[in-house]
């Protein structure tokens, strides 16, 4: 089986890094609940 052809729950698909003199990405984050998907993300980013 062609692991290639399989679907991906991200959106977009990831794209290989990016040279370093490319400006940063910005991050967009809905916000509902108890914001713990924030956080883990805010965690993520920092390490």
């Amino acid at each position: 089986m062609n692991t290639d052809a399989t679907p991906s729950l991200i959106s977009p698909a990831v794209v290989p890094p990016q040279p370093s003199n490319s400006p940063p990405l910005k991050l967009g984050i809905m916000a509902s609940g108890n914001g713990t998907n924030f956080e883990a993300i805010a965690q993520a980013i920092q390490d």
